[in-house]
């Protein structure tokens, strides 16, 4: 026959030298074990408390349990409306274990499920954030003026077609602004030069003012 009063107590023996500072007991069979739940963004972790009642054949049939939880407005903490679905989660480990000590396994159950909720809301309550603002955007009058053009091979083309050819007029006013500025320095320096070199220079002076004034100029240096 089992003896479930020792098991009981055996299983209460190894609870305290686990959680030393955690377990209360609030009568016989009866104890409540305080639960540091790890919340993601915040300095301090969040407080749970699992009340435990054994039952007269525990382990060999499932304990009564109860999560109890601060008082709190905060949406980003477990509420009283997270409970169901904590306690669900709580009789799955319960069901794996009957017939063995399982409030280790219930409590570190507890631990894992509450920070994995907590960790849901707050990116849930990120997401709702970006839309929120993302229709407050949208909602902006003159919100569109702010957006770019979207970028495809298309309007990519039309961009560098335009660009190279801004690129090629201002080196080509580069190079005429050059060849006219070597002609007025030769000219004021009054120095000889070939006709070809001349010619090479810039082919469109052949006929104009200052060619023929730096030509008559030349011809008149001696030698």
């Amino acid at each position: 026959m089992t003896d479930y009063s020792e098991e009981r107590a055996q299983e209460l023996e190894v609870l305290k030298s686990i959680y030393p500072d955690e377990i209360s007991m609030i009568a016989d069979g009866y104890f409540r074990l305080r639960v540091h739940l790890e919340a993601p963004g915040r300095p301090e972790p969040v407080i749970a408390h699992l009340v435990v009642l054994y039952t007269a054949k525990y382990p060999d049939e499932a304990p009564e349990l109860v999560i109890e939880l601060d008082d709190t407005d905060d949406k980003l903490l477990i509420t009283d409306e997270d409970k169901p679905a904590l306690l669900q989660k709580l009789e799955a480990i319960v069901s794996e274990n009957i017939g063995m000590a399982m409030i280790f396994s219930i409590v570190e159950g507890l631990k894992e499920a509450g920070t994995e909720l907590l960790e849901f809301k707050r990116k849930r309550a990120t997401q709702l954030e970006e839309e929120r603002q993302n229709a407050l955007y949208e909602a902006r009058p003159n919100g569109s003026k702010f957006r770019g053009t979207p970028v495809t091979r298309e309007t990519f083309m039309q961009w560098r077609k335009k660009f190279e050819a801004e690129m090629a007029a201002l080196a080509s006013n580069a190079n005429e602004e050059e060849q006219t500025g070597t002609l007025l320095r030769l000219k004021k320096q009054e120095v000889k030069l070939t006709g070809k070199q001349l010619f090479e220079l810039d082919k469109s002076l052949a006929t104009s003012d200052e060619m023929i004034d730096l030509q008559e100029n030349i011809s008149s240096i001696s030698v």
